[in-house]
């Protein structure tokens, strides 16, 4: 995701149960204000609140919170019964396994875990049959879903230490992964998780009964906007970079370019849990990796495009992300 919009790639995924036969599909996509036409165009991408609009619908229509990607049917009304639980939590660590223990009982052949370490806490994800082989779709969106509440209970955006998933990246996949703005990101994992520090299950829960009947109107609204609206000084960061075209890519010149002290932004980045040279370092990986896949440029024309005054350099730092050579990740992106 990025800004107001989401990939069209995301949208496609979501609808994937949904029957074309009878222009049911179709219809849903026009009643929400989306061409379906326009999802088959390169880059194409849909505004968050038009998706989560489209989301609601096809819950209702599928009759079913995981849109048809589990073993069995999550009725409507699930994630309401699971929230009302949470609620009464003493904390946000208790919130979380009582997530855990609920979601495990629903019959969707996902086993939910929650570790507390001592210095972290893990949220994990895999099929209760390791037979079973489910769509990447099921682990993004409710890893997105258990996220952003945690995230909602606590009036607090949780930085993410990591997020792995027992899968390949999808052609979304760093689209995506910037929602939790994690450290790490691992992917072909035995299973799917999320990590955060453990400090952070101590936080209150903040909100009331009154405010969580509010949420669940329209849950896939709430946590949407919830992220849209919180602080992102790392995608400025990110704009400010990108539009030079890497010459302004210290904090100074960034800083200066966002018109507050350097301190100021280092301290902004520090609480939504980023450093200046991960972000940084981010985009280059990101935007390398789209010029690795979609282009014919050379690795030293990409080098230079990225800030790096070396070949060398690059390739370095490249490895050092993916554990690949730029070339050979070009050639296993053919």
């Amino acid at each position: 995701m990025t800004g107001a919009t989401i990939a069209a790639e995301v949208v496609l995924a979501a609808l994937a149960n949904v029957p074309e036969d009878g222009g049911v599909r179709r219809a849903m996509l026009i009643d929400n204000g989306i061409r379906p036409e326009a999802l088959e165009n390169p880059g194409a991408r849909v505004q968050v609140q038009k998706f989560a609009n489209l989301l609601r619908d096809a819950m209702i229509e599928l009759q079913d919170e995981q849109l048809g990607y589990g073993v069995g049917v999550q009725p409507p009304g699930t994630w309401t019964t699971m929230a009302q639980y949470a609620l009464d939590a003493e904390n946000l660590g208790d919130a979380i396994r009582r997530l855990s223990r609920f979601y495990r009982f629903v019959p969707w052949g996902v086993e939910t875990r929650c570790e507390m370490l001592d210095e972290n806490t893990n949220f994990t994800m895999r099929p209760a049959n390791p037979e079973n082989k489910f769509s990447p779709y099921l682990y993004e969106s409710f890893l997105f879903y258990y996220y952003q509440f945690c995230c909602w209970l606590t009036d607090y955006r949780i930085p993410v230490l990591a997020i792995g998933f027992n899968f390949e990246s999808t052609s979304y996949s760093e689209d995506y992964v910037g929602v939790f703005s994690p450290q790490r990101v691992d992917y072909l994992e035995e299973f799917s998780f999320i990590s955060f520090s453990s400090r952070y299950n101590s936080l209150p829960i903040k909100h009331t009964a009154i405010s969580i009947k509010k949420m669940i109107e329209h849950a896939n609204l709430v946590l949407f906007n919830q992220y849209l609206q919180q602080a992102r000084w790392a995608e400025k960061v990110e704009q400010v970079i990108a539009i030079s075209a890497f010459q302004n890519n210290s904090i100074t010149s960034v800083a200066r370019q966002l018109c507050i002290h350097p301190h100021t932004l280092r301290r902004r980045l520090k609480n939504e849990g980023r450093q200046f040279a991960e972000v940084r370092d981010k985009l280059r990986l990101k935007l390398a990796m789209n010029q690795l896949k979609q282009t014919r440029k050379s690795i030293e024309d990409i080098a230079i495009e990225l800030g790096y005054s070396e070949t060398s350099a690059f390739s370095r730092a490249f490895k050092r992300w993916t554990k690949l050579s730029p070339q050979n990740f070009r050639d296993q992106s053919k």
